[in-house]
């Protein structure tokens, strides 16, 4: 990477997530893996923690390690998210979310490279189907403001000393058909 700040951000996100949700251990926890993400060859993992009878909090990790026929998919993501189920039981049904996205990457595509970071916020929309007492399926989409800043330059090229691509944009936050299994 051409300097650390994306990662420290990620770090900071993540230590803060996990600070707030220390009080949560005590309540009903779910692992969850996006199958989606699998399907984009992303290795991903989340923990959701119920926070009350509406309210849980959802953190969401994904990193991308490879290279395939030259391009290089080089991603991680941390997502923390703050979900509001309309039933009185989380993990079923409707719920809405306010999210933010933390983001680092290092793609080549087409003899083109990209290397940068990434934030945004936005809501999401969600429907949890129950399969059985410990296992669901969940369904979610969120749109918001994405902020990405980086730089692009050819494969053969030096990289530019200077960020030469940043802009702000309303896009597809997340997108996910996601396994969940309540672990209490």
């Amino acid at each position: 990477m051409f300097y650390n700040r994306p990662r420290t951000i990620i770090y900071v996100l993540s230590l803060l997530t996990f600070v707030f949700s220390v009080n949560a251990f005590g309540q009903r926890v779910a692992l969850k893996t996006n199958a989606l993400y699998w399907g984009a060859l992303t290795p991903n993992l989340g923990a959701e923690f119920r926070l009350s009878r509406h309210y849980t909090l959802n953190v969401e990790a994904a990193a991308n390690p490879f290279t395939i026929s030259g391009n290089r998919l080089h991603a991680a993501a941390f997502t923390p998210e703050v979900r509001y189920w309309f039933s009185a039981r989380p993990h079923a049904r409707h719920f809405v979310g306010v999210m933010a996205l933390g983001a680092t990457y290092d793609l080549i595509f087409s003899d083109k490279h990209y290397e940068g970071d990434a934030l945004g916020g936005g809501l999401t929309y969600g429907y949890s189907f129950v399969l059985s007492r410990r296992l669901s399926l969940e369904t979610t989409f969120g749109v918001g403001a994405l902020h990405y800043r980086g730089q692009k330059y050819g494969t053969g090229e030096t990289a530019p000393d200077d960020i030469n691509q940043k802009k702000t944009i309303l896009a597809p936050l997340k997108a996910g058909v996601t396994l969940t299994y309540i672990l209490k």
